[in-house]
């Protein structure tokens, strides 16, 4: 039922530690001792160091400790072995990290943040230094030095938005790049050098093409002028515990490819979808994320995380909220996927949208207080089952429900043990080209979840994340 979502593992039973702490004597000793002196050690992966900020640094390596490499990509170019590890340090690293070499099954690739350390992978190149500005006329400064057509600029951690006026007149807050003559910025008189200004460069972060068993781990990527983290083609590969912020496209984005992970990853701020499958990923999870604030200039499109043309993964425990669009979406040709556990609030449109994909099967999920539907099945998305579910709507627009199946979709539809809440009292569920002012009536006329309630499903405090159900919730049991 509803209530294992938030229910936590305890210790392992005493009957396990016990039998794991068992003695051996006699023969069976004797023979135990044999039989390790017969079989070799495994052997011992690989690991190399990546440390810029040593001064014995060079990309050259030979990457022990004492002599690291300065960049990944040096490193990785100069060993890539299966089962080799490499660990970087703390330190901020402007490069693109190419990766097409391939470990195997027992011997994965590994790339991660050294414990415990801040390792940033950083798109942009550092424009804070006063002699890379002049004062062009008027608060407008001038970065001749920036000889490239960036796709996002900074100061003081935040994007400025494009200008649509020329050199001379570009608004405060405002950025524009001439051909020939550089970056305009104007920063209401103040040179950026005062503000941690930055200039987007590098189209990636982590750029993995064709390649297969290999883990990314622990990096914060940041500010990169398309994805942060790319998978082309890629197969057995984790991308796992980082951050993914402010890149000028998607977060973290998988292109075709088998057995990909995407897991305890945070994404935020990005232009495009916070993580994102198409063309064919299959057989993948993407798993306990946090996916919020992706936002796309112009048109509404950003969700936290997207699927197209990717069918038959797993989608399971990920916290989706204050997205531009929905918090997930499975879209055409994304059939048969199992969504799991998530929760989706707050977001700008649904907040879980199944649209021209089949037989998606929905377990355990929460959508509140999103500005459309709490769960939308349209455009020939047959097949869908939901069930232990709690959509909440806010009614924030009008002619919208805590559940939505539209007639093209009705079709081998089923849902039961949900609990459906519409704060504003208006109808609850639309099914087909009918509307229904609750659960129970909904029921009497379809015949379908008849363990359906409506009634506040009572969580400890939802509007800031928290949705653990209070004692007297109606989703217990």
């Amino acid at each position: 039922m509803l209530w294992r979502m938030f229910a936590r593992s305890g210790p392992a039973p005493e009957s396990a530690r016990q039998r794991g702490g068992a003695h051996l004597t006699g023969p069976l000793l004797a023979l135990t001792l044999l039989f390790a002196l017969l079989v070799p050690a495994p052997a011992h992966a690989l690991t190399y160091f990546v440390d810029n900020a040593s001064v014995n640094a060079s990309p050259s390596g030979p990457g022990t400790k004492a002599q690291p490499y300065s960049t990944i990509g040096a490193a990785l170019a100069a060993h890539p072995d299966s089962g080799a590890v490499f660990v970087v340090k703390a330190g901020v690293y402007r490069e693109r990290v190419l990766i097409n070499a391939s470990g195997t099954g027992p011997k994965p690739i590994v790339l991660q943040a050294d414990s415990g350390a801040a390792v940033v992978v950083d798109g942009a190149d550092d424009f804070s230094r006063s002699e890379q500005w002049v004062l062009a006329g008027g608060n407008v400064w001038l970065a001749a030095g920036v000889n490239w057509p960036p796709v996002q600029v900074f100061a003081d951690g935040a994007r400025l938005a494009p200008s649509a006026q020329a050199a001379p007149d570009v608004e405060p807050g405002g950025w524009l790049y001439v051909a020939g003559s550089g970056l305009y910025v104007n920063l209401n008189g103040d040179s950026p050098a005062l503000h941690q200004a930055a200039v987007g460069r590098r189209s990636g972060g982590f750029f993995v093409q064709g390649a297969s068993h290999l883990r990314i781990e622990g990096f914060h990527v940041t500010r990169t002028e398309s994805k942060g983290i790319e998978l082309i083609g890629a197969s057995h590969v984790v991308v796992s515990r980082n951050r993914v912020d402010q890149c000028g496209s998607g977060g973290i984005a998988a292109e075709g490819g088998l057995d990909l992970q995407v897991s305890g990853n945070v994404v935020s701020d990005n232009q495009h979808h916070g993580i994102l499958f198409r063309d064919g990923v299959t057989g993948s999870v993407i798993d306990g994320n946090e996916s919020f604030a992706n936002f796309h200039l112009g048109e509404s499109w950003a969700t936290g995380i997207y699927l197209a043309g990717s069918p038959d993964n797993v989608i399971e425990g990920n916290r989706l909220h204050d997205n531009q669009d929905s918090g997930c979406e499975v879209q055409t040709g994304s059939n048969d996927c199992v969504l799991r556990r998530n929760v989706s609030w707050a977001n700008g449109d649904h907040g879980f949208s199944h649209l021209y994909a089949s037989g998606t099967i929905s377990i355990g999920n929460v959508a509140w207080g999103n500005r459309h539907e709490a769960f939308s099945i349209q455009g020939n998305a047959t097949g869908t089952k939901l069930y232990d579910c709690i959509g909440l709507d806010r009614a924030l627009e009008t002619y919208t429900y805590c559940m939505l199946v539209d007639s093209s979709s009705t079709a081998g539809f089923d849902a039961d043990y949900n609990v459906m809440w519409n704060t504003a009292g208006g109808a609850a569920i639309r099914f087909g080209n009918s509307t229904y002012a609750n659960a129970a009536a909904f029921q009497a006329a379809t015949g379908i979840g008849p363990h359906t309630v409506q009634a506040d499903p009572r969580f400890s405090n939802p509007a800031n994340g928290d949705f653990h159900l209070l004692a007297d919730s109606p989703a217990i049991d």
